[in-house]
């Protein structure tokens, strides 16, 4: 594999959380699609039939939903969806479950229940080892985000982003299938992980080891039937991750149509930081699946925030 060191600056630039104004509760299903975007400025907004978990004063979650007309915009109405088997009109909270005292929307949906632990709370979470590419923008189900009020009355949803996310731009004549990105310490980067709820929220793999581990060490962008490169314009592609430290840099494995190959390498520190996306320098795509090279070489970045 031919390799491309990456050698320019690379940009750290602010992506804006959606604010949802309220919640409402209501029994109507909709559709479990989650493909919350990004546009061209980096504001993370809301589309239509968007799904989250919502914490209504209790550990366990409803399933909330953003309505059709929630499309590309920042603030949204988010529903509440009857959960229990039977009548209308209440919320359907599971029977049992302990009281927190506020309100919390995590999106998108999980699975897991609210923790306490000297009296920090906190989410479980899966961050999925493969994420679907969008165009300009990061996959569904890809970029978290989490909101909680001030108490169980207050139905003001002010969203903060938990995820960051790495650009990496190419050039070129060939069909991208997928990149496959990973630390050069081994750093988790998908799997089992829990999520603070006090000040910035803070997401924390589970430590883990053995033969079946929690979490992984890479994170794949699945580009479909593939992304056709625009000759000498740039593609971006987008891969959500969590706040993390790349201590000896990171290696994206690209992948083409063709079953060629090419290693991008940055051998120095990287961080990714919160609500940040950490863009480096385009890099033209040219593959040879026979030899790999990593030159080491330095990589420099500053900060520019938006």
């Amino acid at each position: 594999m031919i390799p491309a060191v990456l050698l320019a600056c690379q940009r750290m630039e602010s992506v804006t959380a959606p604010a949802g104004r309220q919640f409402s509760a209501i029994t109507e299903a909709a559709g479990d699609g989650t493909r919350t975007c990004m546009d061209g400025s980096l504001n993370v907004l809301w589309n239509g039939g968007d799904v989250l978990n919502v914490y209504i004063g209790k550990n366990k979650p409803v399933t909330g939903y953003a309505p059709a007309d929630a499309e590309g915009k920042s603030e949204t109405t988010i529903s509440v969806r009857e959960e229990s088997s039977g009548g209308s009109g209440a919320i359907g909270i599971p029977v049992g479950e302990e009281s927190i005292g506020f309100n919390v929307a995590y999106y998108p949906k999980v699975s897991g229940s609210i923790n306490c632990q000297d009296s920090e709370y906190s989410i479980k979470v899966s961050v999925p080892d493969t994420q679907a590419y969008a165009e300009n923008s990061f996959g569904r189900d890809a970029f978290h985000m989490v909101a909680v009020t001030r108490d169980v009355d207050d139905t003001d949803f002010r969203f903060r982003n938990v995820s960051g996310a790495l650009r990496l731009q190419l050039t070129g004549d060939a069909t991208i299938r997928k990149i496959i990105l990973s630390g050069n310490s081994a750093e988790p980067l998908s799997g089992a992980a829990t999520v603070s709820l006090a000040g910035d929220p803070e997401l924390k793999f589970t430590r883990s080891s053995g033969i079946n581990p929690a979490t992984n060490t890479s994170i794949t962008l699945d580009c479909g039937e593939g992304v056709a490169l625009k000759g000498g314009e740039a593609t971006s592609f987008f891969i959500a991750l969590a706040p993390c430290v790349f201590w000896t840099g990171f290696s994206a494995l690209i992948i083409d149509s063709e079953g060629g190959r090419m290693m991008l390498s940055s051998h120095n520190q990287q961080t990714i930081r919160r609500s940040t996306v950490l863009t480096m320098p385009a890099r033209e795509y040219v593959a040879d699946d026979v030899e790999f090279v990593d030159l080491g070489l330095s990589v420099k970045w500053a900060t520019a925030n938006l």
